[in-house]
């Protein structure tokens, strides 16, 4: 499908009849304008004519609908309605749609179709156009955030991104309508017991799927909880901070360190006021090793003249050994091993003292370090706060949990009980026959979803992961591995799981960006891309990845609508082939429309 052109009429700021035509070489086409100048108008028209009352989720004109309507007319004009005609290509034909609405004397809507310039009578083919097709054509960066709130937004969106491109929406309300026959058809001949337990286990699937939303989300908020948690130790680390428990743990530690350096000074002290005068002089010391060297020296000369006595024949006079020369060396050994002793008992205090002063001043400095980062740290983002709300999470988990698991048991003995009833109403061989056609319709589609769902999955998640790795993301560490379970998008990245709302906003709308891009290549669909506000949140080096990327890689038609500001021309410059930029204007009151050279960008 290729919007070929589009004409606005008296339609919100249009006042007069504009025109805007994609026809060209190039699918790459670009709608600025500033806040205000008829953006949104435009991609309100193209719904308008496309869906009419289906914008709304109806059929027919609602009261909600008409009110809508009549709220679009240019204020400024004397005109009763509007209309908006829509050309676009699809499968080599050329489809012509006008749609108008009346409002005099009542509301009143028109629709022509021509297909191939020949008028339709049957203009109901435009119902088979899906409205999801519609809104992932469309993608505002604005509303990324909505978007990515929970895994269950994320999950919703890929859902239907994946059911629409590949057409498993289709086979999927083929279920829905069969299985609705079905139970229209057993209502028929249900007994009062099977209506009973059909009501028993409706209340049941109801409980169930808010105990699954309970699971998914407090499994989102656990995941979105660890990744605060890293980012608070991250930062920390980086910031040299202490947690409460380390700060706690250093105080003690600091306490500790006071009290041995008041008990060393003490001790330091005592040595001081006493002997330690005399031990930290070396005379003292010095003149006691003297006195033994002294003391040695006439015992050495006393045992010579004993010696001398024996070797002449003389008879040696052993009380020449005088017993205070050996009292006078053992004092003044036990003197010098005293000093020295206590020498070494002061030097250790000196450095015991010397330690714990260092222990101190280190402690302090951490714990001021920390106290004074600390204030940067929001309370949520507190460890203590972060790991008592793991912890209420993790429990919240469990019993949810049980109450999951003790309802699933539950839900199975109703369907037992149902599946009784059902079949003591099979006793009409014709109802039976016609209810297995439909389970064997609903069994065949099933197993379709089943396993080209899969196959779609591994095919997409790896085309997503190869855009981001190699072209969109500028940190490459950022995505290790993508994974699609059950429209589930599962992002890895160091080895751990990482939950979308740990990226920043840019990161979140570039992954969501991937996701559309590959689901579109392997999808092989040729739908317009109309892209709001799509840079707003990138940064420039993303910026240009994304540009470099859809020069190279992107075959869709391509509608960029932009301020200035976001799209400026050094960014428009970058694209290689552009087809049309259209300038919006407007006055307060009217949009005006001025198509640019698109070969001179300036």
């Amino acid at each position: 499908m290729i919007i070929n052109k589009l004409r606005i009429d008296n339609f919100r700021s249009y006042q007069e009849a504009t025109t805007f035509v994609f026809e060209g070489d190039s699918n790459l086409n670009l709608i600025l304008g500033e806040n205000g100048s008829g953006k949104t108008s435009f991609l309100s028209a193209i719904k308008y004519v496309l869906f009419g009352p289906r914008t709304f989720g109806s059929d027919y004109y609602t009261k909600d609908y008409i009110n809508w309507a009549r709220n679009e007319v240019n204020f400024n004009s004397s005109k009763d309605s509007f209309e908006i005609h829509l050309e676009f290509t699809s499968n080599e034909k050329l489809y012509e749609v006008t749609r108008s609405s009346h409002f005099s004397p009542d509301y009143s809507e028109n629709l022509t179709v021509l297909i191939d310039e020949q008028l339709q009578d049957d203009n109901s083919f435009l119902d088979n156009l899906s409205f999801n097709l519609f809104n992932n054509i469309f993608f505002n960066g604005e509303n990324i955030s909505t978007l990515t709130s929970s895994n269950h937004e994320l999950g919703k969106f890929t859902e239907k991104l994946i059911d629409v491109y590949f057409e498993l929406d289709v086979f999927k309300r083929i279920i829905k309508d069969t299985e609705s026959a079905i139970s229209k058809e057993i209502k028929a001949v249900s007994s009062d017991e099977y209506k009973k337990y059909e009501q028993q286990l409706s209340r049941i699937n109801q409980k169930i799927s808010s105990y699954e939303k309970s699971v998914s989300d407090i499994n989102a908020e656990m995941v979105a909880n660890e990744t605060k948690i890293m980012q608070v130790n991250s930062d920390m680390k980086k910031r040299n901070l202490l947690s409460d428990k380390e700060a706690a743990s250093a105080q003690k530690d600091l306490q500790h360190y006071k009290k041995q350096l008041a008990d060393w000074n003490q001790r330091l002290v005592y040595f001081l006021k006493t002997d330690a005068h005399n031990i930290l002089h070396f005379k003292t010391l010095l003149s006691f090793e003297n006195e033994l060297e002294n003391t040695r020296a006439e015992r050495s000369q006393e045992i010579s003249r004993i010696l001398n006595g024996l070797s002449s024949g003389e008879t040696p006079d052993y009380n020449q050994l005088s017993i205070e020369t050996e009292i006078k060396i053992v004092k003044s050994l036990n003197a010098v091993k005293a000093l020295k002793s206590n020498s070494q008992e002061i030097f250790d205090v000196i450095v015991k003292v010397e330690s714990a002063n260092k222990q101190i001043n280190k402690l302090q400095k951490r714990l001021a370090v920390s106290e004074s980062g600390l204030k940067y740290i929001a309370f949520d983002t507190n460890l203590e706060f972060l790991n008592q709300q793991s912890t209420e999470l993790k429990h919240n988990l469990e019993l949810i949990e049980t109450k999951l698991e003790k309802k699933l048991h539950e839900k199975q003995s109703v369907i037992n009980k149902i599946e009784v009833e059902k079949k003591k109403m099979l006793e009409n061989q014709l109802f039976e026959n016609a209810l297995n056609e439909k389970e064997n319709l609903i069994a065949i589609c099933q197993e379709y979803v089943a396993s080209h769902s899969n196959k779609v999955f591994e095919q997409v998640a790896l085309e997503m992961e190869t855009i981001l790795k190699q072209y969109l993301l500028r940190k490459s560490n950022l995505v290790d591995h993508i994974e699609i379970k059950d429209y589930k998008l599962i992002i890895k990245a160091g080895g751990s799981r990482r939950d979308i709302n740990s990226f920043s906003s840019g990161e979140q709308q570039l992954i969501l960006v991937g996701l559309i891009f590959a689901v579109l290549k392997v999808a092989e669909v040729k739908v317009p891309l109309i892209l709001d506000t799509f840079f707003a949140r990138i940064d420039e080096s993303q910026q240009t990845n994304l540009i470099n990327y859809i020069n190279e890689h992107m075959l869709n038609q391509i509608l960029f609508i932009a301020t200035d500001s976001e799209l400026t021309n050094d960014k428009i410059n970058k694209f290689d082939n552009l087809n049309k930029i259209y300038k919006l204007n407007n006055d307060g009151y009217i949009t005006t429309v001025k198509e640019l050279d698109a070969n001179k960008n300036n």
